[in-house]
């Protein structure tokens, strides 16, 4: 009687898993669907306020036609972001890992955000290394380009510096700034979707609380940890780590050249990590 009660329980349980890996899947297809079908009229809306920027001379019609095609921005990249965390729910998103020097993503990461940066009149400081990682190239882009965008962004001054060190077989990247920091009761939730670390402020900043939940769910899927320090008006750190290339990870780790009779003073940036 207990082993027919253990099977039916099991079965029970089996169906149920069924069912949800079908409701997920079902959700996923209506947000593709509706992220699909609601970008056409955002998109006929761009091209509509660019249409009225071009003939409209009133300065305060042109503001106000700028905050149309921002507002119709950030609806666009919420769309994006939802499709995102529920294709990786799904597990329709996997990575395909390849073998590529990191400097090249640092270089896409720079000219990308460096406009953003400077129109701010902050200092983005972007680390050349020589190290090569075995990753996703789409997701680690992503999960990177996450972290500099909301550095900017809670930045009101000072900078961003972006760094790569050896750690073994694998590689730790760091994202550092000297932002508004968060406080110790709101970093335990800070990766969870739609959370924020204090609404009251980051309701000036923006955001849609799903940029870090998306870069946790990221590294989890190759296979890495993130994690956060920070300190309230001192800035934030946040660093993972990736695979090191096999090929590097059996060499030794290069020294840099030191000249002893030059004394060495270490850059702004290094001497803020």
């Amino acid at each position: 009687l207990l082993e027919q009660r253990v099977r039916e329980a099991t079965a029970e349980l089996a169906e149920k898993n069924r069912a949800i890996e079908q409701a997920s899947q079902a959700k996923t297809r209506l947000l593709a669907a509706a992220s699909h079908d609601l970008r056409q009229p955002l998109h006929a809306l761009t091209l509509f306020s660019e249409g009225l920027a071009r003939d409209e001379p009133d300065p305060a019609r042109q503001q106000r036609i700028r905050h149309v095609r921002e507002c119709v921005a950030s609806l666009d990249h919420l769309f994006s972001e939802l499709l995102n965390i529920s294709q990786i729910d799904a597990g329709v998103l996997q990575p395909r890992h390849s073998d590529f020097a990191l400097d090249r993503l640092f270089d896409d990461v720079s000219r990308n955000f460096r406009p953003v940066a400077e129109a701010q009149h902050l200092r983005l400081v972007v680390r050349h290394t020589d190290l090569w990682v075995r990753s996703d190239y789409f997701m680690l882009s992503r999960i990177v380009g996450n972290l500099v965008a909301n550095a900017v962004r809670y930045t009101p001054h000072g900078g961003v510096l972006v760094a790569a060190r050896r750690r073994g077989p694998r590689v730790r990247i760091d994202v550092i700034d000297t932002g508004i920091g968060i406080a110790p009761e709101h970093q335990a939730a800070l990766f969870a979707p739609f959370t924020q670390a204090d609404s009251s402020i980051t309701r000036r900043y923006g955001g849609t609380g799903l940029g870090l939940a998306i870069c946790r769910q990221l590294v989890e899927l190759m296979s890495g940890k993130i994690s956060v320090s920070s300190e309230p008006g001192k800035g934030s750190t946040f660093r993972f780590n990736v695979i090191l290339h096999r090929a590097a990870e059996a060499a030794p780790p290069r020294a840099a050249a030191v000249n002893p009779k030059k004394p060495q003073k270490l850059p702004r940036s290094e001497e803020r990590r």
